[in-house]
C-alpha cells in the first residue's frame, strides 16, 4: 500500500494492524490514519516543545478512537431498528409472503 506520509508509514501500518474494536479491515483503517495524517500535520506548530512525531501520534490514536466511537453507533443503530417478522407480515391467499418486506435501508 501507498500512504501519502512516507515518515510515518511504518507507523500507521503498525497503528492499522494493532487496532481492536473498529470492525474494518486493516488497510481501510490504515487508509483513514493516512488521510487523518495528511490532513492534520500541515497545523502541527510545535507548541510545548512537542515533537511532530508526538503529534502525529495523537492524531492516529484519535482517529482509530473516532472509527471505534461510528462502530458503536452503527451497531446501537442496529440493534434498536430491527424488523420483526410479525411487522412485516402480509398474508395472500391465506399463505404468509415475506417477498415484501423492505430494508432498513442506509445509514
Amino acid at each position: 500500500m501507498a500512504f501519502f506520509n512516507t515518515t510515518y508509514a511504518s507507523l500507521i501500518e503498525i497503528k492499522a494492524r494493532t487496532a481492536i474494536g473498529t470492525g474494518l479491515d486493516p488497510q481501510d483503517i490504515a487508509q483513514e490514519l493516512d488521510v487523518a495524517l495528511w490532513r492534520g500535520l500541515p497545523k502541527f506548530c510545535g507548541r510545548n516543545k512537542a515533537s511532530e512525531r508526538t503529534f502525529a501520534i495523537t492524531i492516529m490514536n484519535n482517529r482509530i478512537r473516532d472509527l471505534i466511537k461510528a462502530a458503536g453507533r452503527q451497531k446501537r443503530y442496529l440493534d434498536n431498528n430491527h424488523l420483526l417478522f410479525s411487522e412485516i407480515e402480509e398474508w395472500e391467499n391465506g399463505e404468509m409472503v415475506l417477498e415484501t418486506a423492505q430494508p432498513i435501508g442506509q445509514f
